[in-house]
């Protein structure tokens, strides 16, 4: 047998064994590209329930899972694109990528959306909580108004001791030992005290700590990177409608229009 028949032999036995390898990787990649999808709806949507669209914790806890989440749906996208480049006659793997690159658009433009929510959501918690605070503060300035009124109106260690015990709701009761001194020192014994107490209280409901303006400020800006991180990498591969380009290519050609209209509008005499 001729030697060089045996070389070009095994060379054709190893190019077949190595386009029957790249057809059987682009099944797998496709397969794990729809699990990918799965397993990122599966979390978003069954940890989402029940919705509460209104409220901003729960949109706080949407824009916080689906920056958690989002690596799956673009692993499992470039997996679609390699399944692709690995089996370019497929119609059903041609037609699955079309459909991902049409829903990586909106995608794409849904994680600028949540820098939006993020900003929405953290000011509308911020004014729920101003709200409640300025509430708890009026109900218990008008729960200690009566004490106050009683100390002030008070005639005697006595007439104290029954003006307090007459007010609703409160449990407030002289020892007995305060009941034989005077009523100006009982009367700013229990006057500094119902003021300790307020503005324990007061100190206790107040605005926000430093450490969770902090944390309000590093979720902020971590959301504003991710997102964007997020976008560019959509954008890349896709490709919304029938459009030529994709919308990467689309937003880069309209910041080069515009860099060069401006550019040419300072070279004006």
């Amino acid at each position: 047998m001729d030697p060089d028949d045996d070389a070009r032999g095994d060379e054709d036995h190893r190019s077949d064994d190595s386009v029957a390898s790249r057809f059987a990787i682009g099944p797998l990649l496709m397969a794990i590209s729809s699990g990918l999808f799965l397993v990122f709806l599966a979390y978003v949507v069954v940890d989402s329930l029940p919705l509460q669209l209104l409220n901003p914790r729960w949109q706080l806890s949407l824009v916080a899972r689906l920056l958690t989440t989002s690596i799956l749906p673009l692993v499992g996208f470039v997996c679609a694109h390699l399944a692709v480049i690995l089996n370019p006659t497929d119609s059903l793997y041609l037609r699955r990528l079309v459909t991902l690159r049409r829903a990586a658009a909106a995608a794409a433009i849904g994680f600028l959306l949540l820098i939006a929510l993020q900003g929405f959501a953290t000011w509308r918690s911020h004014t729920i909580a101003s709200a409640e605070r300025q509430a708890l503060t009026q109900s218990y300035k008008k729960q200690i108004a009566p004490v106050k009124e009683a100390i002030k109106s008070a005639t005697s260690t006595a007439d104290l001791q029954q003006k307090l015990m007459s007010i609703e709701g409160l449990r407030i009761r002289l020892a007995p030992e305060d009941l034989s001194l005077p009523l100006p020192v009982v009367r700013k014994a229990v006057d500094d005290n119902i003021a300790r107490e307020e503005n324990l209280y007061l100190d206790r409901i107040s605005g926000p700590k430093p450490e969770q303006i902090w944390a309000a400020i590093q979720s902020g800006a971590r959301t504003l990177v991710a997102s964007l991180g997020f976008f560019i990498a959509f954008s890349a591969g896709a490709q919304p409608g029938k459009a030529p380009v994709t919308l990467q290519g689309m937003f880069t050609d309209r910041f080069n229009t515009l860099v060069g209209r401006r550019r040419r509008r300072f070279r004006r005499p």
